[in-house]
């Protein structure tokens, strides 16, 4: 079994493989306290289009060396040939062998903090508050894991844009424009989107989660980003596909352990 990209790479490096919130908690494991370009990043990406935009957020890494997770073998000899290389640094939190049931409810006696080495807050990523109150609303996460549902409901959205805007905030809603299609025309009673609106790419993104004063969403990479900066959170629940004892084998997602529990997030009833 071979990787070619370990035999090219040649300076001290971070492994991680998975989406959008798999490579900011990687990140946040060691990019504070990095130099300039003396570390490399491996990640075999779930779409490698989306995080070749987003490790333009990271300057201070030397190179990203993107793979597809379709064509990358998951097994405990490869996270052997990894974990064993003299350069790897650390695999942010990638489960042991890749066995994400097995490695994410041992991360669950624990905590992904103490666990994997995760950061609660980043350096990266700080709080700065802008002058008028702010806020960033999510409608979905992620839909690379075909288990759940992760958006808030459309009705929902519109809620939320007119009760903030009617207190005097500017909202955003943060998603692709694909997720903008998706969502469709809002019937809002509140003019929003002159001060506020859509944005699509990292750059606009990250400047907003970073001076917003409340941020909500779907299980998504927002939150997470969100949390780095030290600003309040609230998320909307995901809703599973089947029952949790057919996928997992238990009563609870183990990838709450790693994204969702104590995080300090609040959630909305449903």
């Amino acid at each position: 079994m071979t990787f070619p990209i370990l035999e090219l790479v040649n300076k001290p490096f971070y492994f991680g493989i998975g989406g959008i919130g798999d490579f900011l908690l990687l990140m946040s494991t060691f990019y504070d306290d990095i130099n300039d370009n003396d570390v490399d990043v491996i990640f075999v990406c779930n779409n490698t289009t989306v995080i070749r935009e987003l490790v333009k957020q990271f300057p201070n890494v030397n190179k990203f060396w993107l793979h597809p997770n379709q064509a990358f073998p998951k097994c405990p000899e490869m996270w052997d040939m990894i974990k064993s290389h003299p350069l790897c640094m650390g695999t942010g939190v990638t489960p042991k062998n890749f066995d994400y049931i097995k490695d994410w409810c041992e991360c669950g006696k624990s905590n992904v903090f103490d666990y994997y080495g995760v950061k609660r807050q980043t350096l990266w990523m700080p709080l700065a508050l802008s002058e008028e109150k702010t806020v960033c609303i999510q409608p979905f996460g992620g839909a690379d894991d075909k288990t759940k549902i992760k958006e808030i409901p459309k009705y929902i959205v519109e809620q939320l844009i007119d009760e903030y805007v009617m207190n005097g905030s500017t909202v955003y809603l943060i998603g692709s424009k694909k997720d903008e299609e998706k969502l469709g025309v809002l019937d809002t009673s509140m003019v929003w989107d002159e001060d506020g609106g859509w944005l699509h790419s990292f750059d606009e993104s990250f400047k907003a989660i970073r001076s917003t004063w409340q941020f909500i969403g779907a299980d998504s990479w927002g939150k997470t980003l969100a949390a780095f900066a030290g600003a309040p959170v609230k998320i909307y629940p995901n809703v599973y596909t089947k029952p949790l004892k057919e996928m997992f084998g238990m009563d609870k997602d183990p990838g709450n352990y790693v994204f969702l529990d104590n995080w300090g997030f609040d959630y909305f009833k449903v």
